[in-house]
């Protein structure tokens, strides 16, 4: 750690110095994953599965096409269009949350998550690392998928400025969702049961966040909590970038409450993940076995 980051002691350390450690976390997992080529290929290169469901959304939108009140609530007629890019959004995030639940859990199981956090590195930033490992292992697939997609008919119409949006909106809710994805792995590491805690976490977030609908098509006290969430805006401000649909508030108030919330769950996310390590270690240790 002195030798690659440069380092002297803990307290003493840049942010870069912490996002070279993140970086060196994800880069030994993607090496992993990579051992395996032909499942690298068919799960991240080109990813079936997701193809796969990129034409089930295809056909689902053919079958139901779009209706009057989909057209009043988003602004296009383009269902297809819609269906298909909010499928991709929510699979790259997805990713976010599934990479930890897996990295965290096989840390736990092999023992390695206690040895792990006697290294001189911050325990959210090595926690940080796990979650977004497999979000940058998969990033390869976005040629694969942006393929199938225009196969499947999706066209979208982005100026310059609109992919620079894009890319600002991206970027903001990716670390957004690194906060959620850290409030997701403390739980993990104090309650060693991610099936649980699924329930309650992850699979709400398809419902309050419009991951393939928007939001203000919910009741209003569904909205109350969708306002909360980063997702919400990352889904609202990235369907109005790529495809011109309306959105819940104005662009640059939602960019503003976007980093706003992100900014608060990266905090909660750190604060938690240092309370509970600190419960854990008062208890039964990091294993599950």
């Amino acid at each position: 750690v002195h030798t690659e980051f440069g380092l002297e002691y803990l307290e003493n350390r840049s942010l870069l110095s912490e996002l070279k450690i993140i970086w060196a976390i994800i880069k030994k997992n993607f090496k992993i994953e990579v051992r395996y080529p032909l499942n690298f290929l068919t799960y991240t290169v080109i990813p079936l599965s997701t193809i796969v469901s990129i034409v089930h959304n295809v056909f689902d939108a053919l079958t139901f096409g779009p209706s009057p009140g989909f057209m009043e609530y988003t602004g296009i007629v383009d269902y297809i269009a819609y269906a298909v890019v909010s499928f991709n959004i929510w699979r790259f995030f997805l990713s976010i949350f599934q990479g930890t639940r897996q990295q965290i859990r096989r840390e736990q199981t092999q023992g390695t998550l206690e040895v792990a956090y006697t290294t001189p590195v911050r325990r959210w930033v090595f926690t940080a690392g796990l979650c977004l490992s497999d979000f940058f292992t998969f990033m390869p697939s976005i040629f694969a998928l942006a393929l199938s997609s225009y196969m499947m008919g999706v066209r979208l119409n982005m100026t310059f400025p609109r992919v620079l949006l894009t890319l600002l909106i991206f970027f903001i809710g990716v670390i957004g969702n690194l906060g959620v994805g850290l409030i997701y792995a403390s739980t993990i590491i104090r309650y060693k049961e991610p099936g649980a805690i699924d329930m309650f976490m992850i699979h709400p977030m398809i419902y309050y966040t419009g991951a393939g609908y928007t939001v203000a098509a919910l009741p209003l006290t569904s909205r109350i909590v969708s306002y909360l969430l980063p997702l919400t805006y990352t889904f609202d401000g990235l369907r109005w970038a790529m495809l011109g649909t309306k959105t819940l508030l104005p662009m640059h108030i939602e960019i503003a409450l976007l980093v706003l919330v992100s900014g608060l769950f990266l905090v909660v996310g750190i604060v938690l993940v240092r309370r509970f390590e600190r419960a854990v270690l008062l208890k039964d240790g990091f294993g599950s076995y």
